[in-house]
């Protein structure tokens, strides 16, 4: 069975503007793949990645010793890489990464844990908000606790700047948008004032996030618009509960890999995700520097996956490009 299901269309959700709902968990792909062992950018992420290795493992989890997180220049993107030849026996009868549910930072987890916060200071709650917003303030106020945060292992390797569009800095949305009207042809013309009409709306939805709760729970806008972005570009599930998967969500997208998948355990009813590399429904052998793929098995509007991403993945282009 499956922990969580990937973010599927849906109607906009109520005080969400038009393609900025939680829909669609795509990660930057690399468009090329890696040759040798990068060692070099292996040492540049190699602490955090330890930390966040032990404490899935402390917990009763499993991440291959031969996979890590690089931040490669020659990459588009970090990604979740190979240090060693993983054979095809191994990735036969076994996942490669192995997370306890518990681990995970859902929507219900995130009201739970603020909800007696904010009765105390006689807030409002967060009970009918959509589902997004709950998550990305609970993100924000953790990341602000550093060290003292149970999930900083994890949160330490979320990048600063979420890929979504309408967090990209002018130049590199220019760029961005003059590549994606190239692909995607006429349909993307007035994707100029989408974006702007996307920052709009998220910053309003941070300003009002950060009036509300900031003080009482150490976050600014900047930090709630953070968190969005956050959730918005990586989770997992549908409305009313999304999920942030620790490790599994580093893991770029490829159609023709495997879905993350979940099983419970026999002696202690514990609920798992695991990662297994599958290319094509055949067990997927990788050589040092290959990337370990999950597949998102979600389909979305190419604008959707553009604000919320910072690109249009390549299978949404294939009826134009084929």
């Amino acid at each position: 069975m499956m922990a969580w299901r990937c973010l599927q269309t849906s109607p906009t959700q109520q005080g969400w503007p038009n393609n900025i709902s939680p829909r669609l968990p795509y990660r930057r792909p690399f468009y090329h793949r890696h040759t040798g062992n990068n060692i070099h950018a292996i040492k540049a992420t190699a602490g955090s990645v330890e930390q966040l290795r032990d404490w899935i493992e402390e917990h009763g989890g499993y991440v291959h010793p031969h996979i890590t997180l690089s931040s490669s220049p020659s990459f588009r993107c970090r990604g979740v890489v190979t240090t060693e030849d993983i054979d095809e026996e191994l990735v036969s009868r076994e996942p490669l990464l192995l997370v306890p549910e518990e681990l995970s930072i859902s929507t219900v987890l995130a009201k739970e844990k603020l909800a007696p916060i904010l009765k105390a200071a006689n807030l409002p709650s967060l009970e009918e908000l959509d589902a997004v917003l709950p998550l990305a303030l609970f993100l924000a106020h953790e990341q602000n606790k550093g060290q003292g945060s149970f999930w900083q292992p994890y949160l330490g390797l979320l990048p600063e700047q979420p890929g979504c569009a309408w967090l990209m800095h002018p130049e590199e949305l220019t760029q961005a948008l003059q590549q994606v009207k190239q692909l995607v042809g006429a349909e993307a013309q007035d994707w100029d004032s989408k974006v702007q009409d996307a920052k709009d709306a998220v910053n309003f939805q941070a300003n009002a996030m950060a009036t509300a709760y900031g003080k009482e729970l150490n976050v600014s806008a900047d930090d709630v618009l953070w968190g969005m972005g956050q959730v918005l570009s990586r989770c997992f599930g549908q409305e009313p509960d999304l999920a942030m998967l620790p490790f599994t969500d580093l893991c770029n997208h490829s159609s023709h890999a495997m879905a993350p998948n979940s099983y419970m355990g026999i002696e202690d009813n514990r609920l798992f995700v695991f990662v297994s590399s599958i290319w094509d429904n055949e067990p997927r052998p990788l050589a040092a520097g290959d990337e370990l793929f999950i597949s998102y098995m979600a389909a979305t509007p190419p604008l959707t996956a553009f604000l919320n991403l910072g690109f249009v993945p390549e299978e949404l282009l294939a009826h134009k490009l084929g």
